[in-house]
Formats: structure tokens, C-alpha cells, sequence
């Protein structure tokens, strides 16, 4: 489904098993993707999510989100964001994993929170300005609250350059090139 013309829906929008391109100036009170749904907003149009959160169960974000307070990862299936380069929201995996692409953490903004079954997998994302917060995480199997790399990034390094919070119990943090193999 595409949006190609400005919109304004006063309810929730949800995204299950396809994927909604968004072509203008779309504003709704929140926004749900789930069931692999994918949201694409395109170069020059925007997707205003004022009134509460993006909640991405399962599926992938991406494009220009503006004014969403949040972007939560609630279920325990994986999910995705690609890059977002207006989101200047607080990010919270409470379960499951988000895999972030360069560009993902948008301006950088806010606050990276990962809950205790939740893991933040960054790919090739550069350097990140956010504080992360891992809050006694341990991640999905336990593979780590934090994990930096994977095959898709070729030798790429990331750069936290804001507080890594481990939490007061401590989290685990996990590397690897070849999948989720390695832990810190």
C-alpha cells in the first residue's frame, strides 16, 4: 500500500504482513508494525508520529520519523531499523531483537534503553552518539543485551561515544563476524 498524497489518521496504524511506502506528509497518533510488516518512508516525504510511540513488534522502520517520543520493541521476535535520519526519539528493546543499520539511531538525540530480554545488535552503524542503557541485559539466550557486528558488516567498527550504562547487576556484551557467536 502506498501513501502518495498528505494524510492524517487520528488513530493507530498498523502494519501486519505487508509493507506501507509512504510518498507525502502523513501524521497518525501512533504506529504499529508487526507479522514482518515494513514501513518506508520515502526521500523528501515524512511520517509524524506524534501522539505516542512507534511499536515494532516485528518488521522493519525506516525514512524520515518525526516527533514520535518513542520507538519500542515489544515482542520477542526480531525487527529491524534501517536508516531513520529525522527519529530523534528515545529507543527501548524490551524483548527480542532490533537489529540496527547504519543510520538507525536518526539524530541521535536520545536514549538507548535494552531491557533484560531484550539485545541491541548493531550492524556496521559507525559511531553512535546515544547513551545506551543496558539494563541488566542479558539478551535472547543469553547472547548479550549488546551485540556489535555480524555478517552483514564486512570488518566495520562502531563507536559508542555516549555512556554505556551496564546496570547494577551488569549485562552482557557480545561480538562476532560470522552470526551471534562471540561474547565480551
Amino acid at each position: 500500500v502506498a501513501i502518495n498524497v498528505p494524510s492524517s489518521f487520528e488513530e493507530d496504524v498498523t502494519v501486519a504482513q505487508g509493507r506501507l511506502e509512504v510518498n507525502a506528509h502523513v501524521a497518525a497518533e501512533s504506529l504499529t508494525v508487526r507479522n514482518r510488516g515494513r514501513v518506508t518512508v520515502a526521500a523528501g516525504a515524512s511520517f509524524d508520529v506524534g501522539g505516542s510511540e512507534i511499536d515494532l513488534r516485528q518488521g522493519r522502520v525506516e525514512g524520515a520519523f518525526t516527533t514520535a517520543p518513542v520507538l519500542r520493541k515489544t515482542t520477542y521476535f526480531g525487527a529491524e531499523l534501517g536508516a531513520m535520519p529525522q527519529f530523534s526519539g528515545d529507543i527501548v528493546v524490551e524483548e527480542g531483537l532490533l537489529e540496527v543499520y547504519p543510520g538507525g539511531f536518526g539524530t541521535t538525540a536520545g536514549v538507548t534503553r535494552v531491557r533484560n530480554d531484550g539485545q541491541l545488535m548493531l550492524r556496521g552503524v559507525g559511531t553512535i552518539a546515544d547513551d545506551i542503557f543496558l539494563e541488566n541485559a542479558a539478551g535472547p539466550l543469553n547472547r548479550g543485551g549488546l551485540f556489535l557486528g555480524g555478517v552483514c558488516c564486512n570488518g566495520t567498527t562502531t563507536d559508542v561515544t555516549g555512556r554505556l550504562h551496564l546496570g547494577d547487576q551488569g549485562s552482557i556484551i557480545g561480538a562476532g563476524g560470522n552470526g551471534r557467536e562471540g561474547i565480551l
